[in-house]
């Protein structure tokens, strides 16, 4: 109820939203990515601005569960951004030493583009989706037909595939939009 009281008050405080949206989705309980996590770096940084240095390159994070049955939609996603000048990666892609939570947060902010696959409705995966949604990041939601989305992501457009081939495709052609729609494209 705090939560409620504090986003009613009109508080631009991402991490009030985040909170609110991740009890909503989940309870109390916290998922995988803690919202303390959030809140400890927020309170070093601002989390709306940069949390390192942007990328000169535009690219797309890959929000998505990591299991192998994912992996051929990955390659599918990541084909797509090739066709478009896009580089893709996904946070288990980067060779170093990182905090995962961190370096989950530092792709978000830096991203061009979010691409989000609920298929397996993970918890982190949502949230990660949430702080996306709470940065005003523009997204392209997909999931593998069949899959059931979970409470407010079902009022959003969400692409339903049946193999890789068709995600990227789609994707191939949604990059292309958003390539000249979005002004901050840097060339």
């Amino acid at each position: 109820m705090k939560m409620l009281r504090a986003i009613n008050s009109d508080s631009h405080d991402p991490i009030c939203h985040i909170e609110l949206i991740v009890n909503v989705f989940f309870g109390e309980g916290e998922p995988e990515l803690g919202v303390h996590r959030f809140r400890n770096k927020a309170s070093n940084s601002n989390l709306v601005t940069s949390l390192s240095a942007k990328s000169n390159l535009p690219h797309v994070f890959v929000i998505t569960s990591f299991s192998p049955d994912m992996e051929p939609i990955f390659e599918g996603i990541r084909a797509a951004g090739a066709k478009n000048n896009l580089k893709v990666a996904r946070v288990i892609d980067i060779d170093e030493d990182y905090k995962i939570t961190d370096k989950i947060a530092e792709m978000i902010d830096n991203a061009t583009l979010i691409v989000a696959d609920l298929t397996h409705g993970k918890q982190n995966v949502y949230y990660e989706l949430a702080v996306a949604r709470t940065l005003g990041k523009k997204i392209i939601t997909i999931a593998r037909e069949g899959t059931k989305l979970h409470f407010l992501v079902r009022d959003w457009n969400c692409k339903f595939y049946n193999d890789s081939r068709v995600i990227e495709e789609y994707l191939t052609k949604r990059f292309a939009q958003e390539k000249c729609s979005l002004d901050n494209w840097i060339r």
